[in-house]
Protein backbone atom coordinates (compact mmCIF):
# COMPACT_ATOMS: atom_id res chain seq x y z
CA UNK A 1 0.00 0.00 0.00
CA UNK A 2 2.75 2.34 1.02
CA UNK A 3 4.10 2.14 -2.97
CA UNK A 4 1.10 2.80 -4.14
CA UNK A 5 0.69 5.77 -2.12
CA UNK A 6 4.27 6.89 -2.82
CA UNK A 7 3.41 6.01 -6.57
CA UNK A 8 0.32 8.03 -6.47
CA UNK A 9 2.63 11.18 -4.97
CA UNK A 10 5.05 10.93 -7.56
CA UNK A 11 2.28 11.29 -10.65
CA UNK A 12 0.50 13.97 -9.35
CA UNK A 13 3.87 16.18 -8.16
CA UNK A 14 4.95 15.75 -11.92
CA UNK A 15 1.40 16.80 -12.96
CA UNK A 16 1.93 19.72 -10.57
CA UNK A 17 4.71 20.80 -11.54
CA UNK A 18 4.14 23.98 -13.70
CA UNK A 19 2.07 25.19 -10.44
CA UNK A 20 4.53 24.31 -8.19
CA UNK A 21 6.99 26.27 -10.27
CA UNK A 22 4.72 29.42 -9.36
CA UNK A 23 3.98 28.32 -5.73
CA UNK A 24 7.41 27.97 -5.03
CA UNK A 25 9.04 31.49 -6.50
CA UNK A 26 7.40 33.31 -3.93
CA UNK A 27 7.36 31.14 -0.75
CA UNK A 28 10.03 30.77 1.88
CA UNK A 29 10.35 27.23 3.22
CA UNK A 30 12.31 25.57 6.34
CA UNK A 31 14.31 22.95 6.35
CA UNK A 32 15.46 20.95 9.43
CA UNK A 33 18.36 18.76 9.76
CA UNK A 34 18.10 16.49 12.43
CA UNK A 35 21.25 14.83 13.65
CA UNK A 36 21.70 11.82 16.21
CA UNK A 37 25.08 10.45 16.73
CA UNK A 38 25.86 9.36 13.39
CA UNK A 39 22.28 9.29 11.88
CA UNK A 40 19.85 12.15 10.08
CA UNK A 41 16.58 12.20 9.94
CA UNK A 42 15.09 11.98 6.80
CA UNK A 43 11.42 11.98 5.59
CA UNK A 44 9.78 10.72 1.95
CA UNK A 45 7.12 13.39 1.42
CA UNK A 46 4.01 11.58 -0.38
CA UNK A 47 3.59 14.72 -2.94
CA UNK A 48 7.58 14.57 -4.40
CA UNK A 49 9.76 12.84 -6.95
CA UNK A 50 10.19 9.69 -4.37
CA UNK A 51 13.44 10.99 -2.73
CA UNK A 52 14.71 11.38 0.84
CA UNK A 53 14.42 15.03 2.26
CA UNK A 54 14.72 16.67 5.28
CA UNK A 55 11.76 17.25 7.56
CA UNK A 56 10.44 20.73 7.04
CA UNK A 57 8.30 23.28 4.39
CA UNK A 58 6.36 26.35 3.85
CA UNK A 59 5.91 29.09 6.51
CA UNK A 60 2.36 30.63 7.55
CA UNK A 61 1.51 34.31 7.22
CA UNK A 62 3.72 36.10 9.40
CA UNK A 63 5.06 32.80 11.38
CA UNK A 64 8.80 33.55 12.28
CA UNK A 65 11.41 30.42 10.69
CA UNK A 66 12.26 28.71 13.74
CA UNK A 67 8.74 28.36 14.77
CA UNK A 68 7.78 27.34 11.47
CA UNK A 69 10.65 24.94 11.05
CA UNK A 70 9.43 23.63 14.66
CA UNK A 71 5.88 23.06 13.43
CA UNK A 72 6.53 21.63 10.07
CA UNK A 73 9.30 19.38 11.89
CA UNK A 74 6.55 18.16 14.66
CA UNK A 75 4.13 17.77 11.80
CA UNK A 76 5.85 15.91 9.27
CA UNK A 77 7.60 13.27 11.88
CA UNK A 78 6.30 13.80 15.48
CA UNK A 79 9.49 14.87 16.77
CA UNK A 80 9.51 17.85 19.16
CA UNK A 81 12.06 20.14 19.15
CA UNK A 82 11.80 24.25 20.61
CA UNK A 83 13.08 26.99 18.40
CA UNK A 84 16.18 27.68 20.98
CA UNK A 85 17.11 24.13 20.27
CA UNK A 86 18.19 25.10 15.99
CA UNK A 87 20.90 26.87 14.88
CA UNK A 88 21.52 28.62 11.80
CA UNK A 89 22.44 26.08 9.59
CA UNK A 90 22.20 27.94 5.52
CA UNK A 91 20.00 30.23 4.30
CA UNK A 92 19.62 30.80 0.39
CA UNK A 93 18.23 29.70 -3.13
CA UNK A 94 18.16 25.79 -4.21
CA UNK A 95 17.34 24.24 -7.06
CA UNK A 96 15.93 20.38 -7.33
CA UNK A 97 13.84 18.93 -10.73
CA UNK A 98 13.61 22.57 -12.32
CA UNK A 99 12.02 23.96 -9.12
CA UNK A 100 13.69 26.78 -6.72
CA UNK A 101 12.67 27.87 -3.46
CA UNK A 102 13.91 30.09 -0.71
CA UNK A 103 14.84 28.20 1.95
CA UNK A 104 16.38 28.53 5.45
CA UNK A 105 17.83 26.06 7.10
CA UNK A 106 18.33 24.87 10.74
CA UNK A 107 20.21 21.95 12.29
CA UNK A 108 19.90 20.27 15.54
CA UNK A 109 21.60 17.36 17.43
CA UNK A 110 19.04 14.76 19.71
CA UNK A 111 20.15 12.93 22.45
CA UNK A 112 17.86 10.23 21.92
CA UNK A 113 16.53 8.63 18.38
CA UNK A 114 12.95 9.15 19.21
CA UNK A 115 10.95 6.54 16.80
CA UNK A 116 9.27 8.88 14.14
CA UNK A 117 5.40 9.36 13.40
CA UNK A 118 4.57 10.42 10.08
CA UNK A 119 1.63 12.30 8.83
CA UNK A 120 0.15 10.01 6.53
CA UNK A 121 -1.40 12.39 4.41
CA UNK A 122 1.67 14.42 3.83
CA UNK A 123 4.61 11.98 4.73
CA UNK A 124 5.01 8.26 3.24
CA UNK A 125 8.25 7.20 5.45
CA UNK A 126 10.84 8.59 7.97
CA UNK A 127 13.75 7.45 9.15
CA UNK A 128 17.59 8.00 10.75
CA UNK A 129 19.63 7.04 7.72
CA UNK A 130 23.34 6.65 8.59
CA UNK A 131 24.73 9.59 7.29
CA UNK A 132 27.56 8.22 5.02
CA UNK A 133 24.54 6.19 3.01
CA UNK A 134 23.22 9.42 2.41
CA UNK A 135 24.20 10.81 -1.58
CA UNK A 136 22.31 11.71 -4.58
CA UNK A 137 20.70 8.33 -5.82
CA UNK A 138 18.79 8.43 -3.10
CA UNK A 139 18.35 11.73 -1.65
CA UNK A 140 17.05 15.30 -2.70
CA UNK A 141 19.82 17.79 -4.16
CA UNK A 142 19.33 20.00 -1.17
CA UNK A 143 19.17 17.22 1.04
CA UNK A 144 22.89 16.10 0.12
CA UNK A 145 24.13 20.44 -0.18
CA UNK A 146 22.66 20.54 3.36
CA UNK A 147 23.93 17.99 4.80
CA UNK A 148 27.42 18.67 2.93
CA UNK A 149 27.46 22.51 4.57
CA UNK A 150 26.81 20.97 8.51
CA UNK A 151 29.63 18.91 7.83
CA UNK A 152 31.68 21.31 7.09
CA UNK A 153 30.78 24.22 9.15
Amino acid sequence: MKKLWKLTGQIVFWSSWPLLWLYLRFNKRTRVLVIHQDRVLLVHSWHSAGQWSLPGGGLHRGEEPTTGAVREAREETGILIKPDQLTLLKEGVSGNRGLRYRYICYFTQVEEMIEPKVRLLEIVDAAWVPINEVNLSTAAKDTVMFLDSWQHR
